[in-house]
């Protein structure tokens, strides 16, 4: 992962998908590049890092606050907006970087436990 940031980073902070990508421009910035490093952070413990990447991607955002799937090196939206898979790498990459930062401090961060089907018809005979 080191190696992929260092050799992918771009000059405008975020990451590239691969060495001379061409698509849409010479090597952009994907959102979902730079959301999959900060994910590596947040689990490796670099929070300090994992929040630099997440804010880079807020601050790339469409005044709207919709995210694309490219950004140049000038900071020009490209390609697909908005593009749903930006927004859900979005949502997983703040909560495993609250996850680990809760797990730093002591504090209880996790996921909704998940309902099985029997749960959920229990549940919902109950309100009947």
């Amino acid at each position: 992962m080191e190696a992929i940031e260092r050799e992918l980073k771009r000059p405008s902070g975020g990451i590239a998908r691969y060495l001379h990508d061409s698509y849409y421009g010479y090597m952009n910035s994907w959102i979902i590049c730079t959301l999959w490093l900060s994910q590596w952070h947040s689990a490796a413990g670099n929070l300090n890092r994992a929040l630099e990447l997440l804010d880079w991607c807020a601050a790339h955002a469409h005044p709207t606050g919709l995210m694309s799937e490219q950004v140049d090196d000038k900071g020009k939206l490209l390609s697909v907006l908005p593009l749903a898979w930006s927004h859900s790498a979005y949502v997983l990459a703040v909560l495993e970087y609250l996850q680990a930062l809760g797990k730093r401090e002591g504090n209880s961060c996790s996921y909704p436990k998940k309902r099985g089907n029997s749960e959920i018809e229990e549940n919902n005979t109950q309100k009947l």
